[in-house]
């Protein structure tokens, strides 16, 4: 019951939220009361349903929610809502906007691999892009092949990679230098790209 309640202020912050953004951005079809989203089963979205269970899990599990996720989610979410949404013709403006050049691209690497240790945020990214949050999800994404979140995630592993190989540092000290909120978060990431914990890993190096 707890949790259905939780779900569902999630869902109205979303909806309320993502319906007001969709307005500026050509607005909701006529009509459209919102069923898509209100967990009701009467019309559902099906790509709109792993964002939400997303954010959830999100809360739920961490024990402090990664912002450039959510922020990142969120965008996916508005976007979604846009794409099916919107009456207005925003497709033709989302695809111009989709591109972002080498210089810029190169920009945003750099400012990642600079901030590893710090919170990294999507408007920080999105700025050192000139663009939108909204916009730069999507030209990272086809420039890069993976998520903002994805790629910083992969960045912070590698960089405790190469500090379990090259220091003495004890795990929770590799952590906190690659910007994971806890020695568990870093150990469940590391374990989940190298197929093996971190503990486990400097020793097969030793």
């Amino acid at each position: 019951m707890l949790e259905d309640r939780r779900s569902h202020r999630v869902r109205t912050s979303l909806y309320s939220t993502a319906r007001s953004r969709s307005r500026l951005r050509g607005g909701p079809r006529p009509g459209w009361s919102g069923d898509e989203i209100d967990g009701s089963g009467r019309s559902r979205d099906h790509l709109l349903e792993p964002i939400l269970r997303r954010m959830l899990e999100e809360f739920r599990c961490a024990e402090t929610p990664s912002k450039l996720l959510l922020d990142s989610l969120f965008e996916s979410f508005c976007l979604r809502l846009v794409q099916k949404h919107s009456s207005g013709p925003t497709g033709a403006r989302i695809r111009h906007a989709d591109s972002l050049s080498p210089h810029l691209l190169r920009r945003v690497l750099e400012f990642i691999d600079a901030n590893l240790a710090q919170d990294i945020t999507l408007a920080a990214l999105a700025s050192e892009s000139r663009k939108s949050q909204f916009h730069f999800i999507r030209a990272f994404h086809r420039a890069m092949g993976e998520s903002p979140y994805s790629y910083v995630v992969r960045r912070r592993i590698e960089c405790g990679r190469v500090l379990l190989l090259t220091g003495n540092d004890s795990l929770a000290q590799v952590s906190r230098a690659c910007g994971f909120n806890s020695q568990r978060q870093f150990s469940v990431m590391f374990k989940q790209i190298m197929s093996v914990g971190p503990k486990r890993f400097r020793l097969l190096h030793d």
